[in-house]
Order: structure tokens, then C-alpha cells, then sequence
């Protein structure tokens, strides 16, 4: 791979990687305080919508997870994810 390519490869990385929101991230599926100036617009309910995917699938993978000794059913992973989905939306 040219230089040049893998410079390109690394930039995207780097602005993908910084992209992300990473204040709040728990498995509790509590959701984090926000700013009080922060106003409802498109994008910020769009990350929003993003960041409770985010909570519901770490919630189920810690508490409810295939390799965690909680690990019932798939069927049971999915209705933990889907019943904290619903808490945070």
C-alpha cells in the first residue's frame, strides 16, 4: 500500500474516531447529564438515538451477554436489550 494511502487510511481513522461520543458510556444503561444549553435539534437527537443503541447492546452484553455466567437465552439476551431500549428512549 502506497504511503499516501495509508496516510488517507489513518487521517479517516482519526476523524471517525473522534466522531464519537465517549462521555457516559456505561453498561448500567444510565443515561448521562447533559448541558443545560444544548438545543433538540436533528443531529443531536440522531446521536442521541445513537448513543441509547449504544447503552441497550452494552447493558445485554455485560448483564445478559453469551460469555458472562448470566447468559440464559439469545431470546433472553434480546429482550434485555430491547427492555433497556425502551428505559432510554
Amino acid at each position: 500500500m502506497p504511503m499516501s494511502a495509508r496516510s488517507a487510511v489513518f487521517l479517516a481513522c482519526l476523524i471517525a474516531a473522534g466522531c464519537m461520543r465517549r462521555d457516559g458510556r456505561n453498561s448500567d444503561c444510565r443515561w448521562p447529564t447533559e448541558a443545560a444549553g444544548q438545543s433538540p435539534d436533528a443531529r443531536h437527537l440522531s446521536a442521541d438515538a445513537e448513543f441509547a443503541e449504544d447503552l441497550a447492546i452494552r447493558y445485554a452484553d455485560v448483564h445478559h451477554g453469551l460469555r458472562t455466567p448470566y447468559f440464559v437465552s439469545g431470546e433472553a439476551y434480546v429482550a434485555a436489550e430491547g427492555s433497556m431500549h425502551a428505559n432510554v428512549v
